[in-house]
């Protein structure tokens, strides 16, 4: 996988993070303007991602992480504006199972895009041969993200789930099957 990785759809532009994108993002708003052409929505990051950034620059510098199975960054392709992240939270274990969280900045929920961004790194990341399903940790009250999961393709695995949390998942076949939704 080269460190360009990229999927368009309809709506959007779904950059992966590489050691030189989380530099820029770190940099902030005029360096992505400069470097990608994006303005930035308010919100577009969940606060974890942004705690997360120097470390994640650090991990892709060394090595430790590959672009690809870290986050990747949502863009509305008009007008070119960053509106929020996708990704998975590592590379697949040893079993081929990976896990995935999403987020948009609120004044871009409820038209679709968390499930287009989705849908195309979920289909980018079965494209890999290692990848045999995928896992979303959702809390019992987020009945957004859960509609999000369900519209993906992912069916909730109640045996999975931890306290709060639910266990949502989907294999390569059923995201084939369904398309990518529901």
């Amino acid at each position: 996988m080269t460190a360009s990785a990229r999927v368009v759809t309809e709506r959007l532009e779904v950059v992966a993070m590489d050691w030189e994108m989380t530099r820029v993002v770190l940099a902030g708003a005029p360096w992505l303007q400069r470097a990608r052409g994006w303005g930035v929505a308010a919100g577009w990051a969940d606060p974890r991602l942004t705690d997360r950034l120097p470390m994640l620059w650090c991990d892709f510098g060394s090595g430790r992480v590959v672009p690809g199975w870290e986050e990747w960054l949502v863009a509305l392709r008009h007008p070119a504006l960053l509106i929020g992240h996708v990704g998975f939270h590592g590379a697949p274990d040893v079993a081929g199972q990976a896990t995935l969280g999403y987020h948009v900045a609120a004044a871009h929920r409820g038209k679709g895009l968390a499930s287009e961004a989705c849908r195309a790194v979920l289909q980018w990341g079965f494209a890999q041969p290692e990848l045999t399903g995928v896992v979303a940790m959702i809390g019992a009250a987020n009945l957004a993200s859960q509609r999000v999961a369900r519209r993906v393709g992912f069916v909730r695995e109640p045996t999975g789930d931890r306290g709060e949390e639910q266990c949502w998942r989907v294999g390569r076949e059923e995201l084939v099957s369904t398309g990518g939704r529901s």
